[in-house]
């Protein structure tokens, strides 16, 4: 056989393994391991359990990375406009998921509230997940929403920062 032959049916043989998704780069892998993430809720008697599995490996890392990829894929227009409302003004909700104050005092002249609903394990819009408060004013406000969403329970999750 000859060289060109063999190096002819060698290159084939490559692009075979690339279009099959037998050969790929790492970044395409990754890219392939990304799109693949399961978004099913995971209950929470095992949710601990399914945490450190994945803590283990690197599929938390690749969860982060498809969030990402998420966030290229909604809109967050209402949110841009109002992001001096924010306290931690980088993060921003998405248009589809955004709460709107519906029901608001004449003094508030925005629909705008830093908060998105979430879905839950029982079904869609389940919880609500927010920022904390920039002012006074918007705090007395806030706590007035909060109140006619009728929450179950409020959860505080704190987190500091050193300088």
């Amino acid at each position: 056989m000859s060289q060109s032959l063999v190096s002819c049916i060698g290159l084939k043989f490559s692009q075979l393994k690339v279009m099959c998704g037998l050969s790929m780069d790492s970044s395409a892998r990754e890219e392939r391991a990304i799109d693949a993430v399961d978004s099913d809720p995971i209950p929470s008697g095992v949710f601990l359990a399914v945490y450190k599995e994945k803590l283990q490996g690197k599929q938390l890392a690749i969860e982060f990375k498809a969030l990402s990829k998420n966030e290229e894929q909604h809109s967050t227009n209402a949110a841009l406009r109002n992001v001096l409302m924010n306290s931690k003004q980088e993060v921003v909700t998405f248009d589809h998921s955004r709460v709107i104050v519906w029901d608001r005092p004449e003094w508030l002249t925005t629909d705008y509230y830093n908060a998105s609903f979430i879905d839950g394990y029982n079904g869609p819009r389940e919880y609500l997940v927010s920022q904390d408060l920039l002012d006074v004013a918007i705090a007395v406000q806030t706590t007035a929403d909060l109140a006619r969403l009728k929450p179950i329970g409020i959860t505080k999750i704190m987190s500091s920062t050193q300088d």
